[in-house]
């Protein structure tokens, strides 16, 4: 077990409280054992001075992807995220990942349904989808993800996957988009009305707002009003410039349709030689894998056109086609009732480097647009209790220990807590460990792999 740990005369933020307030925190036992002003220091207790620094609940990232880089576990670590959500991950994957390098990370997973890969075609038959789920959760899935914009099914085998999912009681998470209808505000609106009365975890909603199709803040501004006609459903909305999409091609002409719609936001033909030339503009830009440091960087315009031919385009690239003005709106968005409308921020990232939650909402902060215990009510409690963990995401007596250190001026990360467990400090990750977080249905796979994990019940998903 881990020893008892003072945090000394720091920045205590709780999104519980209105305000942030100067004071200690006693870590033990895995439990944040007290808060106060002047906690005795016990015999045997490590005490860290944190004195002028930010103390926050550990981010919980309800949208990242870590299954194929297992290093991507210690970029979402060393940016303050101790719990998330792998939303497209293969259970082999998921797995050998968290051998390879755990890095102290919880995370739970969505099995991807993709056409000509986990699933036959864009028209899955009610039984396809069944045992797809029934494979997922099995296996250890929180539930289902849709690759609509990317790999999109057809509008009713979207429904029908959101069906089955309700019957279920699992997750399902969209990113919206069908055969039909493209993965811009327009599938966005179409995956409202697939949704209806139904639960649905909407994916990164400023991402279907690019002004394809009006400006951005009109976009925002629908996808806001869409969000309140399907109170059952949940959101979130990341704060970074780049996406993160695939780099193959086939038959001369990108797999996916974000990486086309992409090439045309910046004036490029949609085929493999405007892909081409974005990569050598530096529009589009390869995520390399840099050994060295253990991260995934973006590469420079000339590396990355040589990159992109070593790998023969099977590989990630970014475009930066996102819309500060869209993202922050939804970010700071509130109901009538002072709810935000889009519950959570995450990053879609991991792998892709764009895990700026911290840095990003930091800047809101020092704005002026949102306070401290609500960056933290955003970033860690709201998408907590969404994952059904009530004991993450908050600084009280008796929650999980999952406890970040950051400096304000820079945004950096110093410290992260797990747990009770230090598991990064001085730029280093101090532990390989992993564990999971899944159903009911998924505990006796997990355990059999012999990795320590939490079994949860959403709430919102009628469990």
């Amino acid at each position: 077990m881990a020893k008892s740990i003072i945090l000394r005369g720091g920045t205590v933020v709780n999104p519980l409280k209105t305000r942030e307030f100067s004071g200690d925190i006693r870590i033990s036992g895995g439990k944040i054992e007290a808060i106060d002003s002047g906690i005795a220091v016990k015999a045997g207790e490590q005490v860290i001075d944190v004195t002028g620094k930010l103390v926050m609940p550990g981010l919980v990232d309800m949208h990242v992807h870590v299954a194929d880089v297992p290093d991507s576990r210690r970029m979402l670590v060393k940016a303050g995220v101790t719990t998330a959500l792998d939303v497209a991950g293969k259970p082999d994957d998921i797995f050998r990942g968290a051998i390879e390098a755990g890095a102290g990370l919880n995370l739970a997973y969505l099995y991807p349904l993709v056409p000509g890969d986990t699933i036959k075609t864009s028209a899955p038959s009610r039984q396809e989808l069944s045992d797809a789920i029934d494979f997922a959760l099995n296996s250890g899935a929180v539930g289902v993800k849709i690759l609509g914009g990317h790999y999109p099914l057809t509008g009713e085998a979207t429904r029908l996957a959101i069906e089955l999912s309700h019957e279920r009681r699992c997750w399902i998470t969209v990113h919206a988009g069908t055969v039909e209808t493209p993965g811009d505000i327009r599938g966005f609106e179409e995956l409202v009305s697939l949704a209806g009365k139904l639960p649905v975890h909407i994916a990164h909603i400023n991402s279907y707002c690019r002004g394809l199709q009006d400006n951005p803040f009109n976009e925002a501004k629908r996808a806001f009003d869409g969000l309140l006609s399907v109170p059952a459903c949940r959101s979130e909305s990341y704060l970074a410039l780049i996406n993160g999409t695939s780099g193959r091609t086939e038959n001369g002409l990108p797999v996916s349709k974000v990486t086309r719609r992409c090439l045309i936001q910046g004036g490029y033909s949609d085929d493999a030689q405007g892909l081409m030339e974005a990569l050598a503009d530096g529009w589009a830009k390869v995520n390399h894998y840099d050994q060295s440091r253990r991260e995934v960087v973006l590469a420079e315009p000339a590396d990355g056109l040589k990159l992109y031919r070593a790998g023969g385009g099977k590989l990630t690239i970014s475009f930066a086609v996102n819309s500060p003005l869209a993202a922050i709106s939804l970010a700071l968005s509130k109901k009538d009732d002072g709810e935000y409308a889009v519950n959570a921020l995450a990053t879609d990232g991991g792998r892709v480097p764009r895990n700026v939650t911290l840095q990003q909402g930091l800047c809101l902060v020092k704005y002026g647009a949102m306070t401290l215990p609500e960056l933290s009510q955003k970033a860690s409690m709201n998408p907590a209790r969404l994952l059904g963990l009530h004991n993450k995401g908050i600084l009280a007596e008796n929650a999980d220990a999952d406890v970040i250190v950051v400096d304000r001026e820079s945004a950096m990360v110093e410290q992260v807590i797990s747990g009770g467990r230090i598991i990064f400090q001085n730029g280093e990750i101090c532990s390989e460990d992993a564990s999971f977080v899944t159903l009911e249905e998924g505990r006796k796979s997990i355990f059999e792999r012999g990795f320590n994990l939490q079994c949860t019940a959403p709430e919102w998903l009628g469990r």
